[in-house]
């Protein structure tokens, strides 16, 4: 409850981790409870965005299947072609949820990193990545994760970024990522070679987004959290009763 009173929040949900829980046990209650929260919302909304990483897959796989009678439209908020472990990828969660929520999907033709900051800016002004990028700023619920340190990340995780682009991002001043943009302590986008090179919505996109559901767990995605809760980038925030202490503490 103060956590929902501080930052205006339309609902918060904590998972504990007493009692040594795997990572995977959280993560899986997270994702769940995000999936009830969708199930509430279902009849309200017409467009579901899903994001990439371990936590929005984790949400995907805790979705019911349902038969409806007003299919919705799920679409990917990054690009997500030409990548390994497309598992955790946009176009494949967007698939996945669109088969469990019979429903309609769209697929973001472009990969999630251009080959070079020129590629990036000609895909950007074709007409069907602008037309990607347009259907994912005007969801009307989007289903996230945010990452912690650039050298933790998921993007180092998975070899998407070389060490030299890790030191310019930090050198920056990048402290995490959310979508397909990293940010410095303040919650501000920055600006790399690397981070031109990617392609799906800002922080900026999210900020008008009406309702923006933040699934986290662990102390590492602590100040990333309040980051983008300062940022008023979340709406609805899902997390681990230690992100939420962290979070009240400061």
């Amino acid at each position: 409850m103060a956590l929902k009173e501080k930052y205006k929040l339309n609902k918060v949900r904590v998972v504990s981790t007493r009692f040594d829980r795997t990572k995977e046990a959280i993560k899986s209650q997270i994702g769940e409870l995000a999936a009830n929260y969708l199930k509430e919302q279902f009849s309200k909304v017409n467009s579901i965005g899903i994001g990439w990483g371990s936590s929005s897959s984790y949400f995907v796989n805790e979705v019911d299947y349902m038969r409806v009678d007003n299919p919705k439209k799920i679409v990917p908020l990054v690009g997500g072609l030409s990548l390994l472990n497309d598992r955790i990828h946009s176009n494949y969660l967007a698939s996945s949820l669109a088969t469990k929520l019979d429903s309609e999907y769209s697929i973001f033709y472009a990969p999630v990193i251009a080959e070079s900051e020129e590629e990036a800016s000609n895909l950007c002004e074709s007409r069907m990545v602008r037309s990607a990028l347009e259907a994912a700023q005007n969801v009307d619920i989007a289903f996230i994760g945010v990452g912690g340190a650039v050298s933790q990340s998921t993007w180092k995780k998975f070899n998407y970024i070389k060490d030299s682009e890790i030191e310019e991002l930090e050198n920056a001043g990048a402290v995490g990522d959310v979508v397909s943009d990293f940010f410095d302590e303040n919650g501000n986008t920055v600006t790399t070679s690397f981070s031109k090179r990617l392609i799906g919505i800002s922080i900026e996109d999210l900020q008008n987004i009406k309702d923006v559901v933040l699934m986290a767990d662990g102390i590492e995605k602590a100040n990333n959290t309040k980051l983008m809760l300062e940022k008023k980038v979340v709406n609805t925030l899902i997390v681990d009763d230690v992100i939420a202490r962290n979070i009240l503490s400061k």
